[in-house]
């Protein structure tokens, strides 16, 4: 744990970093069925970063994130989550 605070920072830091990405979304509504508003400002997000991002008629969302220099050859990792 100590090299994971060394890179990111204090503890400070570090919720104050979460709780800055966390609060912005809490303050959109997203019930069951209606993750649209979400689904856009995540897109919207995530395309000013340069990824491409596509968002289908169901409001998911598929992001392309391009490897870190050097790790172009490491294995293609996969993730799922839920808004």
């Amino acid at each position: 744990m100590d090299s994971m605070l060394t890179l990111l920072g204090s503890d400070k830091t570090i919720i104050d970093g979460v709780l800055s990405e966390f609060c912005p979304l809490c303050a959109i509504p997203h019930p069951s069925l209606r993750e649209e508003a979400i689904a856009r400002y995540l897109a919207d997000r995530l395309g000013r970063r340069g990824w491409q991002v596509e968002l289908d008629e169901a409001f998911n969302l598929r992001v392309d994130i391009p490897a870190v220099p050097g790790s172009e050859g490491a294995p293609l990792v996969a993730l799922q989550g839920h808004t």
